[in-house]
């Protein structure tokens, strides 16, 4: 293998030094361009896919370099800042075998394997749309989709952080009015407070009906009330006839749910 790349390098070598772009055509010229910028994108890819391994040995340190960071920065001449770049891309692709095979075949220029594993290793489930974002369109597009890609994830942590924060100070409390009246509050959160209203909802409406028919007329609020009840001692059977029988010989209740978790 190393051989063969040697050999390889040294035909480069021998190309590039006796080059005389002035002595081939244009189409000759854009062809080769296109051959070199192909073999750039190869050159990078065993660049990053060596990388991490590279790392591993004693060879940056045999040469009197501070880190394997600061050896590959003298070796491809960059800064810093790149070869760290390009240690890191080079071990998140382990975790990435989509980008990694992309980046074996050339498909990927340096910049854009490292806009995708900056991403994708945090959020494998992008990696897939993300490739398919650096086929179809430009470096800068690319970068953008990433950055989307970022935002909507710690918006989507965010709501679970918010959620969680709910559903850590859930609960129900009750009092009694100076009059006796039983009082209710509950914070619960979002998804079990739409359970609770629907479930309220609909006995509520059973309540109204049962009430019409028997020609009693009372404010939606009382067989709300009669309805939290119901569900709560499993009541479920048709209101007697007659005006308030069963509505009188049951408490006041007041429940209050946090409107503003209800409408996130």
């Amino acid at each position: 293998m190393l051989a063969t790349l040697r050999t390889a390098r040294r035909a480069l070598t021998d190309h590039l030094a006796g080059a005389e772009p002035e002595l081939v055509t244009t189409a000759q010229a854009a062809e080769l361009m296109a051959l070199f910028a192909e073999i750039e994108r190869l050159g990078s890819a065993g660049k990053v896919l060596y990388s991490n391994r590279a790392a591993q040995s004693t060879v940056w340190r045999d040469q009197g370099h501070r880190s394997a960071a600061a050896w590959m920065a003298e070796k491809t001449k960059t800064g810093m800042g790149e070869a760290l770049a390009t240690l890191e891309t080079g071990a998140a692709l382990l975790s990435l075998p989509a980008t990694s095979e992309a980046l074996r075949r050339g498909d990927l220029s340096a910049p854009q394997v490292k806009a995708i594993a900056a991403v994708a290793v945090d959020h494998p489930r992008s990696e897939g749309e993300l490739l398919k974002t650096a086929a179809t369109q430009t470096l800068k597009g690319l970068k953008e989709r990433c950055a989307q890609v970022q935002a909507s994830a710690a918006s989507a942590r965010q709501e679970v952080d918010r959620y969680n924060a709910i559903r850590a100070t859930r609960y129900v409390r009750h009092w009694s009015d100076p009059d006796g009246a039983f009082r209710l509050d509950a914070r619960l959160t979002p998804d079990a407070g739409a359970t609770l209203l629907a479930a309220l909802e609909a006995r509520t409406n059973t309540l109204f009906a049962e009430a019409r028919r028997a020609g009693t007329h009372e404010s939606p609020a009382t067989y709300r009330a009669d309805a939290l009840v119901s569900l709560v001692t499993r009541d479920t059977g048709p209101a007697p006839s007659g005006s308030r029988s069963t509505a009188e010989a049951r408490p006041t209740v007041c429940i209050r749910v946090d409107a503003k978790a209800l409408r996130r």
